[in-house]
């Protein structure tokens, strides 16, 4: 974050806002395959980092 020109490192409470504006705006998107796994977004498409299995119908074991 900038603050005036400088950089520093976002306090507890700016990760606090961040994280309820993911909420409130774009709202949070889990994995089907892995559902406590959160998606990482990029772009317009979503990501689960951890990796599918060939077939895409059983999850792989962590």
């Amino acid at each position: 974050m900038a603050v005036n020109g400088r950089s520093r490192v976002p306090t507890r409470r700016d990760l606090a806002e961040e994280e309820l504006m993911l909420d409130t705006y774009r709202g949070r998107r889990y994995c089907k395959q892995h559902p406590s796994q959160q998606m990482i977004p990029l772009g317009v498409a979503d990501v689960c980092p951890l990796e599918h299995s060939a077939a895409g119908e059983q999850p792989v074991d962590q």
